[in-house]
């Protein structure tokens, strides 16, 4: 099980030092850091970063209680880009610190997720129709798994 959307929203405030009791934000509050949180996971999928976060057409569909399905390996990039997102609502200014640790963080998440296994297949695994063994630029029986 993953980060609900709500860790998510109050590590968010945690870290740009509004506090860490949730009492301290009002539900309109952690209602629009939701919608923040969605809108900035919706432009990383539209730019390829798809990390299983479910995403709605309708906000309302969006439950801030809900398992947000991310990867621990995401998990600080996106709390973190979340904190630097929502600051100014709050009237805080970012910190040196908080943007580096998100710059850094968010660059971990992208090594990770850019990483692809090679799979070595059992020579007994079908070539398919048609498929002519040649040796134009093929080193033996490797595929790469997406």
């Amino acid at each position: 099980m993953s980060w609900t959307k709500l860790q998510l929203c109050a590590e968010s405030l945690n870290q740009i030092g509004f506090g860490t009791y949730l009492y301290d934000a009002t539900p309109d509050q952690l209602n629009s850091i939701l919608w923040q949180l969605d809108a900035m996971m919706g432009n990383w999928n539209a730019n390829g970063i798809m990390l299983g976060y479910p995403l709605y057409t309708n906000p309302s569909d969006s439950h801030i209680e809900q398992d947000s399905n991310l990867p621990v390996t995401a998990i600080s990039a996106v709390y973190l880009s979340l904190a630097v997102q929502i600051s100014p609502s709050f009237g805080k200014t970012v910190a040196p610190e908080l943007s580096k640790n998100q710059r850094l963080a968010y660059s971990a998440m992208l090594a990770k997720l850019s990483v692809i296994p090679n799979k070595q297949f059992p020579n007994t695994l079908p070539s398919g129709i048609g498929n002519k063994h040649s040796n134009w630029g093929a080193v033996g029986n490797v595929y790469i798994i997406p």
